[in-house]
């Protein structure tokens, strides 16, 4: 209890430290949403002026022509599907990387920021892989459940292995990993109380906002998200 009480008194203590740049945090996660959407929207109209260019095709006719228009539309539709994820992640990544330095006090370089999204890119691949065999290998309810942990430990790991890189951008990127979970798990006490805050005022903030006449709810909730992950 002791110990509790001591973890919860410096939680408090950390707010004390609170400075105008976690302001500017927030700015990069808000604007990091904003880029998805326009990322969206950018690709929607991408995939809708292919579609057009290939809306003459006959996919019951299998003429060399036919099928030469048919696997290009399939070229064209993966490729641009690609590039959405690939821009989305620049975002993310480079976002991410300003929003770090802000809160560690590091300075802005190339070789930061391409060392991050190097760091961010090796550290994705695994975690893809994973989440696969989850879809793949789990049915119903039990493959719902553990994509669901899985994308807990993903975001609470994510964030501590990007917080060692920024704060020591000599620290690697087998180190940087390494950090994230000898801390995030090995250290996981550590971020119960504020995490339990957290979801505390989440489900408080859905259930007032679910009150309010709202034309966009979900804009509301994602918003809180941002902030409270910030």
């Amino acid at each position: 209890m002791q110990y509790l009480h001591k973890i919860w008194k410096s939680f408090i203590d950390s707010f004390k430290y609170l400075r105008i740049s976690y302001l500017i945090v927030i700015a990069y996660e808000i604007l990091f949403f904003l880029a998805v959407v326009g990322i969206f929207i950018l690709f929607q109209n991408i995939l809708i002026n292919i579609a057009a260019n290939f809306s003459q095709i006959n996919p019951y006719a299998l003429s060399a022509e036919n099928v030469s228009a048919m696997r290009a539309f399939f070229v064209q539709s993966i490729a641009a599907t690609i590039g959405m994820l690939l821009l989305a992640f620049i975002a993310y990544v480079i976002l991410q990387g300003f929003a770090w330095l802000q809160i560690v006090g590091g300075k802005h370089t190339w070789r930061y920021f391409w060392r991050f999204i190097v760091l961010n890119f090796a550290w994705l691949i695994p975690w893809v892989v994973l989440m696969w065999f989850f879809v793949t290998g789990l049915k119903g309810v039990h493959a719902t459940v553990g994509l669901l942990v899985l994308a807990i430990f993903f975001v609470h790991l994510t964030f501590i292995m990007q917080h060692s890189f920024a704060k020591d951008p000599n620290l690697g990127i087998k180190s940087s990993i390494g950090k994230a979970f000898s801390i995030g798990i090995g250290k996981i006490h550590w971020f119960i109380i504020p995490y339990v805050l957290g979801f505390v005022v989440f489900m408080i903030w859905g259930q007032i906002w679910r009150l309010i006449p709202q034309t966009n709810p979900a804009f509301g909730l994602i918003i809180l998200s941002l902030v409270i992950f910030a």
